[in-house]
């Protein structure tokens, strides 16, 4: 596990990459998972990305241990997580808040997907476990710094802490401070899409074309020539099985409720 070749890592005070390891018996596996990423093993892909990452980018290591707590620097580096949602933009602010804590157990499923899924929506949030406490207490002491300093710096400059739960009694154990967490955001299994929350659309960026619409025959067609693909593709090959979606929308503010468009079938588009 520790099998990394020293030449290939940069040190971890100048790297802004970093790598999290654990064992399979660690209890916090999952929430280290859904918390800094990672890579499939290459047999289950065939790809042996992690191995890319190591070469290409050099990211810092840092290799959990059962009974240390997990330092704070990751959450300041670009990990697995961070590097997949690079460059991408929200076609809308998914919460009224979009940073806070989710408290719930390790070892529950529910609680893991339910902290997934908010993350998912584009929510800042960090896992508190009451029952590994310490192993968190300095990822949770640097996330609360976070908070106070990015709401101090908004323009409605609240005190107030968002916390997500299914439980009020964890929410009681994992002993926040009353003053700055009067309530919590209860969750019912697993139905995080209530209240305010609408899980942003990711995208990597957003073109304007000029279109054609036309009637003929009683058919609408609508017709436009598609802009440069956002990703630089020099080589061809390397790109020819990679494919994205493009999304159309109009500027048009009033709803054609008379019309539905289907796209052809053109495999060409895609190579």
């Amino acid at each position: 596990m520790r099998s990394i070749e020293e030449s290939l890592v940069l040190p971890g005070e100048t790297n802004p990459f970093s790598l999290v390891h654990w064992s399979e018996d660690d209890p916090l596996r999952d929430v280290l998972l859904a918390t800094f990423g990672g890579y499939p093993e290459p047999l289950e892909t065939g790809r042996d990305y992690e191995r890319f990452i190591r070469e290409n980018i050099r990211p810092y290591h840092y290799w959990a241990q059962h009974e240390e707590p997990i330092p704070a620097y990751p959450l300041e580096k670009l990990t697995p997580s961070e590097v997949s949602a690079l460059d991408l933009n929200w076609d809308r602010v998914p919460c009224d808040t979009t940073v806070g804590f989710y408290t719930g157990s390790a070892d529950n499923f529910e609680d893991i997907v339910n902290y997934w899924n908010l993350a998912a929506c584009g929510l800042n949030i960090l896992f508190v476990d009451p029952a590994h406490a310490r192993r968190l207490a300095l990822l949770r002491d640097s996330h609360w710094e976070f908070i106070q300093h990015r709401q101090m710096a908004g323009p409605h400059n609240s005190d107030v802490i968002s916390v997500w739960s299914r439980s009020q009694e964890a929410v009681s154990q994992a002993a926040f401070p009353g003053e700055f967490v009067p309530y919590y955001n209860a969750i019912v299994g697993t139905d995080i899409l209530h209240g305010n929350i609408r899980p942003a659309l990711h995208y990597l960026t957003e073109r304007s074309v000029l279109a054609s619409l036309s009637e003929r025959r009683r058919n609408t067609s609508l017709s436009f020539q598609f802009p440069e693909k956002p990703f630089a593709t020099e080589d061809e090959w390397r790109w020819s099985k990679q494919h994205f979606v493009v999304s159309v929308r109009t500027s048009v503010r009033e709803a054609d409720d008379a019309n539905t468009f289907w796209t052809p079938y053109v495999p060409d588009l895609n190579q």
